[in-house]
């Protein structure tokens, strides 16, 4: 049986968890918890002050992930419609790749840059990669994601032509690339995979500062391309 933590029902039922949690068996039962969802919208109403809510955000999502002592987070699930600072959501995404998280589902507002911690790279377990927002894609020399069979790029920055063609032979299950509303400094990007069987494109782009808009993709491989 799987259980899913929210802040929206956490802020909601605060009370109600403060009596349960009272209770021996539940409570450290909250920090093993494998499936992990936060959403910063769904309890922001008239009445509260956006810069307090995400200050309580951020503290919340913090001590939860610092307490976490499950080897194994299945899935992370972050969503967020207010700014919070780069350096927090890169700590919240290495602190799930320290537990060995098998689904990294996240979406940020188009504001700040936020660089991908290197470990992101490494993470054996990882089978989806879905991101969302102004993620910085500048992937290291080696690559090792054995288990990554889906990844999903949305109005993230690749870095350079080779991002992904350095990505790809270090995920060897991929099957599924899908790419969207994203930016590039290059003119040229490159795919290369062995198991890739379904490429997704929607408004490949180049950076603003660029003299085209529009960035071509070379491909070395046989899959569906939609």
């Amino acid at each position: 049986m799987h259980f899913s933590l929210t802040f929206f029902l956490f802020f909601r039922l605060r009370k109600q968890f403060a009596q349960v949690s009272r209770q021996k068996k539940w409570k450290f039962a909250w920090t093993s918890i494998p499936i992990l969802d936060f959403n910063d919208c769904k309890f922001f109403n008239d009445d509260t002050e956006e810069e307090s809510t995400a200050w309580h955000f951020v503290k919340f999502v913090g001590r939860v992930l610092s307490l976490h002592d499950a080897f194994f987070i299945t899935k992370f699930i972050l969503c967020c419609e207010l700014e919070h600072k780069p350096s927090c959501i890169r700590s919240w995404v290495s602190a799930t790749i320290m537990c060995n998280v098998e689904e990294l589902d996240t979406s940020i507002p188009d504001s700040d840059s936020v660089s991908l911690p290197h470990c992101l790279y490494a993470c054996g377990r990882l089978k989806v990669l879905k991101l969302g927002g102004p993620f910085v894609l500048t992937v290291p020399t080696l690559v090792c994601l054995n288990s990554l069979k889906i990844v999903s790029l949305c109005g993230v920055q690749i870095s350079n032509c080779f991002s992904l063609k350095k990505l790809l032979p270090g995920c060897p299950l991929v099957d599924e690339l899908e790419i969207r509303y994203s930016w590039t400094n290059a003119k040229t990007l490159h795919i290369s995979s062995v198991s890739l069987e379904k490429l997704k494109r929607e408004k490949l782009l180049m950076c603003a500062n660029s003299n085209t808009t529009g960035c071509g993709i070379v491909i070395d491989t046989k899959f569906e391309v939609s």
